[in-house]
Order: C-alpha cells, then sequence, then structure tokens
C-alpha cells in the first residue's frame, strides 16, 4: 500500500503531464493556423507556410516566368531560398509559441509560482 504522500505525488504528476500533454496540443493548433511569408527575388517568390513549416503556397510574380535556362536556375534559386526562409520563420514561431504554452502550464508554472526566476533557462 503507497502512503499518501506518495499517492499525492503521482497524481500531481499525472496532473503536470496532462496539462503539458494540453499546453503541447494547444500551440500545435495555434502553429496549424498561423500563416507565415518569405519572399526571395524583391518579392518575385513568395512563399506561405503554416507555423509548423509546412508550405501552403507558392506565388509567382508572372514577370519572372520565361523559359530562357538561366532564368529558370534563377527562379529555382529564387523558390528555394523563399522556402528555406518561411520555414525558418516557421521554426521561430514554434518555439516561441510552445516556449509560451508550456511556460503556462506544468512544472514551469508551479516553479513561477513558488517564486523561482525562470529567466536563466530561456522561458
Amino acid at each position: 500500500m503507497r502512503n499518501p504522500l506518495e499517492q499525492l505525488a503521482m497524481s500531481q504528476l499525472a496532473n503536470m503531464q496532462q496539462s503539458l500533454r494540453e499546453a503541447a496540443e494547444e500551440a500545435d493548433r495555434e502553429l496549424r493556423n498561423t500563416k507565415l511569408e518569405a519572399a526571395s527575388g524583391g518579392g518575385a517568390v513568395r512563399v506561405t507556410a503554416n507555423g509548423l513549416g509546412e508550405v501552403i503556397a507558392v506565388k509567382l510574380d508572372p514577370n519572372v516566368i520565361t523559359s530562357e535556362a538561366d532564368q529558370v536556375a534563377l527562379l529555382e534559386d529564387l523558390i528555394a531560398d523563399a522556402v528555406r526562409h518561411v520555414i525558418e520563420l516557421a521554426a521561430e514561431r514554434a518555439a516561441e509559441v510552445r516556449r509560451q504554452r508550456l511556460k503556462a502550464s506544468g512544472p514551469f508554472a508551479m516553479l513561477e509560482q513558488m517564486g523561482i526566476d525562470l529567466s536563466a533557462f530561456g522561458t
């Protein structure tokens, strides 16, 4: 038979785990609905992604579309550059949202309520 303190600790741990799971799910929902855009070539190529880094759309300025081989290679480079940039934006946004959600729940919230400064840990 477990002692009451052990049972309380297990219950608190289960609650903390559930709280963290819910915070992560909420962060994912927010990120899925977040739209980020990156451009390259002075706006000739625009790529839109959600906060999870999933590319949603690629828009090309019709003036950059030609059949010349050197222009096609340039366009390919511009698309790749815009995709890389929007994925970086998504990763930054995802880290920020997840950090905020986790800070507001679970052990981080409990430690802050106890007066422990978590700023040294990037929260």
